[in-house]
């Protein structure tokens, strides 16, 4: 249950950071000059990252939830033949 709720925060927060690197990556390109020269390629590889870590939560979340559904599953059938 715990583990649950820290996976939904943890994928709120990551998608809050994600939001958050895209817009301001947007505001850097749209400054121009030496600003965006520094920090819009930086800010693009941070987005791709965080975007990784999201994916990847999100996708361990799942498998973790249809194993643990297919698991009682089995589980109730092998009660029915013991």
């Amino acid at each position: 249950m715990i583990s649950g709720i820290l996976v939904k925060v943890l994928s709120i927060a990551l998608l809050i950071a994600v939001g958050v690197v895209l817009i301001l990556g947007i505001g850097t390109l749209f400054k121009g000059g030496e600003t965006s020269k520094k920090y819009s390629n930086k800010l693009m590889q941070l987005r791709v990252i965080l975007q990784f870590i999201a994916i990847i939560a999100l996708v361990i979340n799942a498998v973790k939830s249809y194993f643990t559904v297919y698991c009682y599953y089995c589980f109730s059938w092998l009660c029915l033949f013991f």
